[in-house]
């Protein structure tokens, strides 16, 4: 197998750093309403919780699924 050649190694180093500096930004929207009666309490929990930006960690989404 032949070797990468040096310009190859420097452009993927300049693309990585480029890569690395971009940041993403974005805002959360929720447009729904907590009372929509066509969805459990569970669903309107967790939407009012994603709103709410609570700390949704691996136990809480554990919980949630498995009850």
């Amino acid at each position: 197998m032949n070797s990468p050649k040096q310009e190859s190694i420097q452009l993927a180093e300049e693309i990585a750093e480029k890569i690395a500096k971009i940041k993403i930004e974005a805002e959360t929207f929720f447009n729904f309403d907590a009372d929509y009666k066509n969805s459990n309490s569970v669903d309107r929990d967790f939407m009012q919780n994603l709103k709410d930006k609570a700390d949704l960690s691996d136990e809480y989404i554990n919980s949630y699924i498995h009850g």
